[in-house]
């Protein structure tokens, strides 16, 4: 008997965890329009009829607060229900550190975040920006070096 609770409370702890690809809308994948170097300058992605800047609001350090800006500069900022953002490495799990941007003013958003610490002392970091609207999600991630 026993066994079979397990079980079952096994199969219901893996329904609720997968959620199913129809449940998600298809990742649109937008582009910097040209290398960028978001340590120094915003960067400016686009697709279709959709382009964005993001930015820096200062020199960033690890476990340092610090703002990041996205602003449509094309496209309807209405349809946008949500901004998050998360740092990676490649070939590196960072934890969870995702953040939720706030609507700052109609087409912009922003997000105080903490750049997490690498142990192995790498500074290759990229940030993985998500936008979802009413019909589409939108990802991009931009490459970065922190400066020692």
């Amino acid at each position: 008997m026993y066994f079979y609770r397990s079980a079952f409370v096994s199969v219901v702890i893996l329904l609720v965890a997968c959620e199913s690809k129809d449940s998600q809308h298809a990742a649109q994948q937008l582009f910097p329009k040209e290398p960028c170097n978001i340590i120094h300058q915003p960067c400016v992605v686009s697709a279709d009829d959709v382009s964005l800047q993001l930015s820096f609001s200062k020199k960033i350090q690890a476990l340092s607060p610090f703002q990041v800006t996205l602003e449509m500069l094309a496209g309807r900022p209405d349809n946008v229900s949500g901004v998050t953002a998360a740092f990676s490495m490649n070939g590196m799990k960072m934890g969870v550190n995702r953040y939720r941007f706030l609507s700052t003013a109609p087409g912009s958003w922003s997000a105080n975040v903490i750049l997490p610490i690498c142990v192995t002392g790498r500074s290759d970091w990229k940030i993985d920006v998500e936008i979802e609207t009413e019909n589409v999600r939108q990802r991009f991630e931009v490459p970065f070096a922190m400066e020692k």
